[in-house]
This record gives C-alpha cells, structure tokens and sequence, in this order.
C-alpha cells in the first residue's frame, strides 16, 4: 500500500538524522546540484524556485546549488501539480550528462500547496544528503599513534509515523433544478444547502421549492363536459437530508425526502388549494468540479421512491396521480471552507 503524505515525511526525517553526523564534512564536500523546479499553472500558492531552493539550503546548513547546470555534477528536475482534490509532486534525478537516476512522487489530499511544499524540500535535501560521501575525496590512513576514536553514538529510531488527519471541509451554496414525479410536468426549481464532513464523508441539509406545475383536462375527457377546461396547479416545497461518502470528485449519496405537495384547482365547481405531507428515499450521485480551492460547482442526479402516493381529484373525478419514483437533476454553486 502506498505511503501516506506523513509517512514519506516520517521517513524522511529518519534519513536525515541518521546522515546527521556527517553534516560538516559534507557541507565543505557538498555535490554540485542544478535545480530545474516547476509549478504548474492551474496551482497559485506555491513557493518561487528561488523560495524552493532556500528552503532546503536551510535544511541541509548549506548552499549545494550552482546556477550553471554544465558545472553541476548532478541536476534534480522537480514540480508540484494538483491531483484531482489534492496534489502531487514528481522528483527526477539525473547525472551530468542527463542520464535519468530514479524517480520519486510525493501525493497529498491536501488542497493547498504548502504541504507538499515541505515534503518536497525534505526529499530533496535527504537526498542531496546522501549523494554527498560519493563526491568526498579519499582520506589519508590515520597514524598508528592515533588516540582511540570515541564510539558513535547509536542513531535514533525512527519516529513512528502518525495517521493522517482528515480536515473538515464545509460547503454551502444555492442552484437550480429540474424535478419530475411529485408534479404533473418537469417542474423547474431553486435549492439551497449546506454540508459538514471530510474529504471523504460529509452530511448535507438541502430545502427546494419548485414552480408551479399546471395541468388541464383534454377536450374529449368527461371533465371538459363543463364550460371550461377544468385542471390544478402543484408545486412542492421538501427538505432533504443526505449522508455521502466521496472519491476524487464523484460523490454518493443515501437520501430521504420530507415536503409539502400542494394543490389548487381551477375551473372547477369549487376552488380549493389543499396541501398535503409526501415522503420518500433513495440514492443520489453527483461530481464536484473545484474552479479555485474555495469555490467550486456541484451537479447531482438523483431517484427517490415515493412513499406516500397522492391522487387529484378534481369535480370529484381522479384525474392526476403522483409517479412511484421521483426523479430529479440540479447544478449548485458552493463556497467551501477547510
């Protein structure tokens, strides 16, 4: 199973406390590096390369970079991208001719740069770490007289690396829908909601309404008997609750339904606006494409079962029926807060 963002950072750490003891020597023999560092461009907060490179100078307590790459002995290629919800780093090593050395990809499900930031600096600086014995010179053989060396202290034991703290992510926003089933026609609509989680688990309360939906008697029906077309007008106004579990951006969701169906005639013998409680549940999917970190738009699909039918009468005479499943489409704008 791949390491985890604080795992690699764990490691890292241990890497460099262990080559630790070394540090001075390798500061006066350290590798000559060219470093060719990009971000790409849909990512705004990370570091500049000048940044980049100062940050694992002050790691390893010294300058290793030179600016001309034909008078480096090594050239590290690096670069932060975003990765569906999170980022991703690469790390490519070459030799002084551009003969690849090895790879390395660094992944974070943190949305902001900074995190990955520092997992790449670290990497970097191990690294340039370990490569500094292969460029120190051969050293005399010590006198014979010499005093006994004192022993090495024995190296610490890597720290053990810690789960991964998922942050809470809270969106809220507002949209437009499409419903079909609770009304006699596709009936246009707005919703708004609000959601508390995680990367990967959240709760969402939503309230809809929809417009007015009409329908009327077709001339050749008994109830266009009368001098004019008799029909109604429904519109429904629910709540939805709504438990998710996500991955990358696609999302799905258990739902259950509560609202208000209400009707009222017209044309009839005796007008009336009844309301009545409809219920039902059932599953939803939905993509989340994030425009910048902190705004995003949602578009969901969703089916429910109907668990309370209802017919319109109208001069007595059932002429309308809810449909068993409801279907239903909608596009949102969020905000969202981590």
């Amino acid at each position: 199973m791949p390491l985890g963002m604080r795992e690699r950072f764990a490691l890292a750490v241990a890497c460099a406390l262990l080559v630790s003891g070394h540090a001075e020597a390798q500061s006066a023999e350290s590798p000559r590096v060219a470093l060719d560092y990009q971000v790409d461009a849909a990512v705004s907060d990370c570091p500049s390369g000048v940044e980049m490179a100062r940050a694992i100078a002050d790691q390893l307590g010294y300058d290793p970079f030179v600016a001309d790459p034909v008078a480096a002995r090594y050239r590290v290629r690096a670069g932060v991208q975003r990765a569906g919800t999170g980022m991703e780093a690469h790390i490519e090593w070459m030799d002084a001719q551009g003969g690849s050395q090895g790879e390395r990809r660094l992944r974070s499900e943190s949305g902001e740069c900074a995190e990955i930031a520092r997992g790449l600096s670290f990497a970097i600086a191990v690294q340039i770490q370990l490569r500094a014995p292969a460029e120190a010179p051969p050293k005399a053989a010590a006198p014979a007289a010499a005093t006994t060396a004192a022993p090495r202290p024995s190296a610490p034991k890597p720290a053990r690396a810690s789960r991964p703290q998922r942050r809470s992510v809270v969106m809220i926003g507002a949209g437009v829908l499409a419903q079909h089933g609770l009304t006699p026609d596709v009936s246009p609509g707005l919703r708004v909601f609000g959601s508390l989680g995680n990367e990967r688990l959240s709760l969402e309360v939503s309230t809809q309404a929809t417009l007015p939906s009409q329908w009327q008697s077709s001339p050749d029906s008994r109830a266009a008997s009368l001098s004019s077309r008799p029909g109604f007008t429904a519109r429904e106004l629910s709540v939805r609750l709504a438990p998710c579990v996500h991955y990358s951006i696609a999302g799905f969701c258990a739902v259950g339904m509560l609202g208000q169906l209400h009707v009222r005639g017209e044309g009839v013998d005796q007008v009336q606006s009844p309301s009545s409680l409809v219920g039902g549940a059932g599953v939803r999917a939905q993509l989340l494409w994030r425009v910048v970190p902190w705004f995003g738009a949602l578009l969901h699909a969703e089916a429910l079962v109907l668990a309370t039918p209802r017919e319109v009468l109208l001069n007595r005479q059932e002429v309308w029926a809810t449909a068993p499943i409801v279907l239903a489409a909608s596009l949102d704008l969020a905000a969202i807060f981590q």
